[in-house]
């Protein structure tokens, strides 16, 4: 039943709420019919209604639950680690980088001798030509229509490095999506003239790990419900939750609902305060306390057998840099007093019974837009996967996206995983990349005045449903 028709009738047989009946009502009304609550009605003798005696009324489905255990395990949460200090750090964060990626591409290109940058010859004989490989970090790149300079450096200096398109076209199309600051294995042929040209390249790329869970569970997959804006679709979310707790006639899609064990929501719980320009004309709920805790809320209606792990996005109360720790416990403790909630950092990697998971908010994908030649706002798949490629999370300095000054950099993606889980840009896409499963996870709110000067559409309503057995994936569309 639906709460303004509850009231209705409350007020039509001349009975008034308590703020406690009040609040229990509008968040239970749902369990309730409209012929219980009329019988109710006609017998009940107090001029006040209370929640003692909505309890005694409501009664709540409950489903026939399969008995699954939880095999949940953090591999690495950035909450923990994060130590911040001056812009000396960045000198530290950029050799860890380096560090850990040219190893990983020493391994993938498998030949005996990598060149340091300073020790290229100049030029060669006329007639002679010499293939040799290199590692650096992209240190700037210029686009031509018919080549492309990469500077590239390591521990010894740096180079340039040219790709003709006509000589190599794959390889100047490869070349034109590296983003600043990504670490990169080179083929190149050093000719006569004494030019560097690219003939191959070799990305760290992330592979596959192969996991699957013994059992079928199911994992929600979602991100960016921004509740305490106006444009949050708190109807279409409650309805979800009243599927989560079973309230479905679809048999299949009742099954799956009873094996759903996780849900997973990959930032933005919350619009934010004061996150872009007059955001406040759009706010529901102007208080991030009380969004914080309206939120609680609306996701404790969930059945109490569903863990939700929440990591933290631009909008919600963490620091703004990444990597990310948890959204602050001191905005919102009651996620954290309650044990069906796990706060983690952003990005984060996690394991659901045997299947790698890493969950990213997803800032840099905005970033990738403006910066890469002709992708477009809706080729999400495109920009994963670049991001899969170079093994890394945020990779350019002195974008939109900040970097905090960490010693050690902690946005590199691990070298296998089972899924990639992003949101931030209200797109959905669900596909494999390199045979993993990529999530881009949409959103819970329509177009904000904001996102309309930028051409931005979102893609709201579509929650993607995966079982850890198999990693199939439903998209149940309440959009309809």
């Amino acid at each position: 039943m639906e709460l303004n028709d509850a009231l209705k009738l409350i007020e039509k047989y001349g009975f008034l709420l308590t703020n406690d009946g009040y609040e229990y009502l509008r968040e239970n009304c749902s369990y309730i019919s409209q012929e219980d609550l009329i019988g109710f009605l006609t017998i009940h003798d107090n001029l006040f209604i209370t929640k003692d005696n909505l309890e005694k009324l409501i009664k709540k489905p409950v489903m026939s639950m399969v008995k699954l255990k939880y095999d949940y395990k953090v591999i690495f949460d950035p909450t923990n680690y994060l130590k911040g200090g001056g812009a000396d750090n960045y000198s530290y964060l950029f050799r860890d980088r380096y560090n850990k990626l040219s190893n990983h591409i020493k391994e993938i290109m498998r030949v005996k001798d990598i060149t340091s940058l300073s020790a290229l010859p100049l030029k060669k004989k006329p007639g002679e030509t010499e293939e040799v490989y290199v590692i650096g970090l992209v240190y700037s790149k210029r686009l031509w229509d018919d080549k492309i300079m990469l500077e590239v450096e390591d521990y010894t200096g740096k180079q340039r490095l040219f790709i003709f398109k006509k000589r190599n076209p794959h390889v100047f199309l490869e070349a034109s999506e590296i983003p600043l600051d990504s670490v990169i294995g080179f083929k190149i042929e050093i000719t006569p003239s004494g030019i560097y040209t690219v003939k191959e390249i070799y990305y760290p790329n992330v592979k596959k790990s192969n996991g699957v869970s013994n059992d079928e569970i199911y994992v929600v997959f979602t991100s960016d419900l921004h509740i305490g804006s106006m444009k949050f679709y708190e109807d279409e979310f409650l309805e979800f939750i009243k599927i989560l707790n079973g309230q479905v006639d679809d048999f299949k899609l009742k099954r799956i609902i009873q094996k759903i064990r996780y849900i997973i929501i990959a930032g933005d719980l919350v619009e934010g305060v004061g996150v872009f320009p007059n955001q406040r004309e759009e706010l529901l709920i102007e208080d991030l306390y009380d969004q914080y805790k309206y939120a609680y809320n609306l996701l404790r209606k969930i059945r109490n057998d569903i863990k939700i792990i929440i990591i933290p996005g631009n909008h919600d109360a963490s620091r703004k840099a990444l990597p990310q720790p948890a959204i602050f416990e001191e905005f919102a403790p009651e996620f954290y007093s309650d044990k069906r909630f796990v706060m983690l950092g952003n990005p984060v990697n996690i394991s659901l019974h045997g299947v790698n998971i890493y969950i990213y908010h997803g800032d840099f994908i905005q970033d990738l837009f403006t910066m890469i030649p002709r992708l477009s706002r809706e080729n999400i798949s495109k920009a994963l996967s670049i991001l899969l490629k170079v093994r890394h999370t945020a990779p350019t300095y002195g974008l939109n996206t900040l970097i905090a000054p960490e010693k050690e950099d902690l946005l590199i993606i691990p070298k296998e995983i089972d899924i990639f889980h992003t949101g931030h840009t209200h797109k959905l896409y669900v596909g494999k990349i390199s045979g993993i499963l990529t999530i881009n996870s949409g959103t819970w709110q329509s177009q904000t005045k904001y996102q309309k000067i930028y051409g931005i559409t979102p893609d709201p309503l579509k929650v993607p449903i995966v079982n850890l057995k198999n990693l199939e994936t439903i998209v149940l569309n309440l959009a309809y």
